[in-house]
């Protein structure tokens, strides 16, 4: 079995899923969306890379670390889909991967998140002024590992983080707890989590500087992680959660999650668990 990453192409995470598929047999390469080029002549696309490598000969695609290029990714995997490869995610197929730690509600499916609005000018911003209440927490539709996010204090605060965080913004409703919870589910079915505790002040457990320690979810904690990724149609998902009062919500569901840190405190292989999903995609595809 060939399987090709497309995205980003380099660091820890990528080295594990390498590791992992040659103790596996399987044969996996990664190439940098950077490197990849579509190509239309005489009505005939193709895919290749810089080196000229026609990139439509395995058997499974990952897409992992694409940015904000969705849009340019979802015509890649609907290509590859057309042709009858294996994706891994699906989703990249209809181009809304950077958005889904927003849609949680939106799908309508009971999925319990903070409360929030997302806005996209200025006016929209002013429009929204009176029904927030302080403090709330401001993030960029973009961004990820705690960055392009600010806990908001107050109106005047949260106008001057508007300028730095751009137009399209999210205003979450802010709980004060000093733990949140790292999730990973594969395939729809939970994998393990770890706990993130801070005793500092910084509101944002996912920056440096937080205590780790590996924690056993309830059961109503984990049906909420796989149904969170089940209802997202996301196949690598690592999910944020807080507890507050009893209640467990959910932060963002995130893609291409990274888990060194996971790994580290957990325990648990997941780049190995990563590839076992795929072949085991594949080998489904290949009995129908």
């Amino acid at each position: 079995m060939k399987i090709t990453l497309i995205g980003n192409s380099t660091g820890s995470a990528i080295s594990r899923l390498r590791d992992e598929a040659s103790e596996l047999g399987v044969d996996f390469k990664a190439v940098s969306l950077a490197s990849v080029i579509l190509e239309v002549r005489n009505n005939t696309l193709r895919l290749t890379s810089l080196k000229h490598e026609n990139i439509l000969n395995s058997d499974c695609y990952m897409f992992r670390g694409i940015g904000d290029a969705d849009q340019e990714v979802m015509i890649i995997a609907k290509y590859l889909q057309k042709h009858g490869s294996i994706i891994i995610e699906e989703k990249t197929t209809s181009g809304a991967l950077m958005m889904d730690k927003i849609f949680l509600q939106a799908t309508e499916e009971s999925v319990p998140t903070p409360s929030y609005f997302m806005v996209q000018s200025l006016e929209a911003l002013q429009s929204i002024i009176t029904g927030i209440e302080y403090p709330v927490v401001m993030k960029s539709t973009i961004g990820s590992m705690g960055k392009n996010v600010a806990l908001v204090e107050s109106e005047a605060e949260l106008y001057q983080q508007y300028e730095l965080l751009g137009k399209r913004v999210i205003i979450q409703q802010y709980f004060a707890v000093d733990a949140d919870v790292r999730a990973i589910v594969i395939g729809g079915k939970f994998v393990g989590a770890y706990q993130r505790t801070r005793s500092d002040g910084e509101f944002r457990m996912n920056r440096p500087g937080s205590t780790k320690q590996t924690i056993t979810l309830p059961p109503e904690a984990v049906e909420i992680c796989e149904h969170t990724a089940r209802s997202q149609k996301i196949e690598i998902a690592g999910i944020d959660l807080i507890q507050h009062q009893n209640d467990w919500y959910v932060l963002e569901i995130n893609t291409s999650p990274q888990f060194r840190q996971f790994e580290k405190y957990t325990k648990i292989n997941v780049a190995k668990l990563i590839i076992e999903y795929a072949i085991d995609k594949y080998a489904l595809k290949s009995k129908e």
